[in-house]
């Protein structure tokens, strides 16, 4: 991890809901609907990461996509 991105997560957790949120749209380019303050910070930082090192391979997406059509889905609860 490159060193700015590390200050960039660590100014990430000193940041207040309302300044996430107007992160968020910095990052993603839309709104979000969450105010948890913890799921913010990790969504944006994980953001941030692959925007630095890189996105998943084409490889790792059709791995990814395959498990997902795989995936046994509850639509009820037990």
């Amino acid at each position: 991890m490159a060193l700015s991105i590390g200050k960039d997560i660590a100014a990430l957790k000193r940041m207040t809901v309302t300044e996430l949120r107007k992160r968020h749209v910095e990052v993603f380019g839309e709104q979000t609907r969450s105010g948890h303050k913890d799921y913010l910070v990790k969504r944006i930082a994980w953001r941030l990461q692959a925007q630095e090192a890189g996105d998943l391979s084409q490889r790792a997406r059709r791995q990814a996509e395959q498990l997902a059509n795989d995936a046994d889905l509850r639509t009820h609860a037990p």
